[in-house]
């Protein structure tokens, strides 16, 4: 297996990232199956680990260390945060290293000195568009130089690169936009502006960059634009533009809730003053029942069968029998709305009541419960 040098340790040049095993991406594995990658990786050669105490705070680290725990002289683990302590059932465990430590610092996205200098495609670093939040300059990678520490040199790539568009805002402004996944969907290629396809959609972000930023050669810009077709808009929607049915139902519940604020509640005198029930009642009851005519495993893709084949998840997939589920749904969320707000009725009404007086509601509330007068009329 290649290798390459990471500061002075030599690891294999693709290494296993073991977030997945306990955090994030779906419903992570069973512990068996977890050892049983681990093992198989070493067996395959790897020799460069990461996990972190944030992932499933703390349980990676300990399924990692502990299948690792016998190659530890052969192998090199990077733990992102952790390294004072990892909190496990037993207490607070110590980690100590033998050789150093790689501090992740959040990388420096907004530090335009330093892209300037690193990124080749940025010469003057304004070119450049990163959807990090603008506070993250790099400051964790100063404050570990200041100590000591260095920065590796010699990485094929300074930076994990993801491809983002610019959305507009109101104000005029624009906002990146990640394309993680949507770019991988069927129905969407990319081409740069010579119209020239470059690379599978589906591959990393970070490999996608670079097939990009490559494919464009000498040309300053380094753009590509994502083509999709009808079909595949309404199914998926890409970027900042959502999926038909997602339009559909703000659609729908817009006109609803309209209805129920200005017609239906006049209509039965009920007294709803913030429109509580009228937008978020109505509203969020009806998204829930076209969640269940809408929903896709085209979109979500994790509930599986024995087989591993995704299940059907709405009407659109031919299970119809979700719109029940929804429904049920939300007559349990009435339910217990209904009957929480009568005990809770019930005990202000003992303590305190909920209702004045007639003599103090024809005094007036300012007047009998405040000890105020709103207005004056007296001179």
């Amino acid at each position: 297996m290649l290798t390459r040098s990471l500061g002075p340790f030599t690891v294999t040049a693709i290494g296993l990232g073991c977030m997945n095993l306990s955090h994030a991406y779906g419903v992570p594995p069973s512990a068996e199956q977890g050892e049983k990658l681990l093992r198989t990786a070493l067996d395959q050669g790897v020799t460069l680990f990461d996990t972190a105490a944030l992932y499933g705070f703390g349980r990676n680290e300990e399924l990692v260390g502990r299948v690792l725990k016998p190659h530890r002289r052969e192998i090199t683990l990077c733990s992102k945060g952790g390294m004072a302590g990892v909190q496990t059932e037993d207490g607070m465990t110590e980690v100590r290293t033998r050789r150093g430590v790689v501090l992740a610092a959040g990388g420096f996205p907004q530090d335009v000195l330093r892209r300037k200098e690193l990124f080749a495609h940025a010469p003057s670093g304004q070119e450049h568009w990163s959807p990090a939040p603008p506070g993250n300059t790099g400051d964790g990678i100063r404050l570990g130089e200041k100590v000591g520490g260095r920065a590796i040199a010699g990485l094929p790539n300074a930076a994990a690169w993801v491809p983002v568009s610019l959305v507009p805002r109101r104000d005029g402004t624009s906002g990146p936009f990640p394309h993680f996944i949507d770019r991988g969907k069927p129905g969407v290629i990319a081409v740069t502006k010579s119209g020239k396809r470059f690379t599978n959609e589906a591959n990393s972000y970070h490999d996608f960059v670079q097939a990009m930023v490559g494919a464009c050669g000498d040309d300053p810009e380094k753009a590509a634009w994502l083509i999709v077709d009808h079909p595949t808009i309404r199914r998926y929607g890409l970027g900042f533009v959502k999926p038909f049915p997602a339009i559909m139902i703000g659609i729908a519940a817009g006109i609803v809730c309209y209805f129920m604020v200005t017609r239906v509640k006049k209509m039965f005198g009920y007294d709803d003053a913030l429109d509580a029930f009228g937008v978020h009642g109505a509203g969020g009851s009806l998204g829930a029942i076209l969640t269940g005519v809408f929903a896709t495993n085209a979109v979500n893709d994790g509930l599986k069968d024995a087989a591993g084949k995704p299940l059907p998840l709405g009407l659109a997939d031919g299970n119809g029998g979700q719109i029940l589920n929804q429904l049920g749904g939300c007559a349990i969320a009435i339910g217990l709305a209904v009957v929480g707000t009568l005990i809770i009725l019930k005990i202000v009404d003992a303590v305190i009541g909920v209702r004045v007086t007639k003599e103090q509601e024809s005094d007036g509330l300012d007047l009998s419960q405040h000890n105020e007068e709103g207005y004056v009329l007296e001179n």
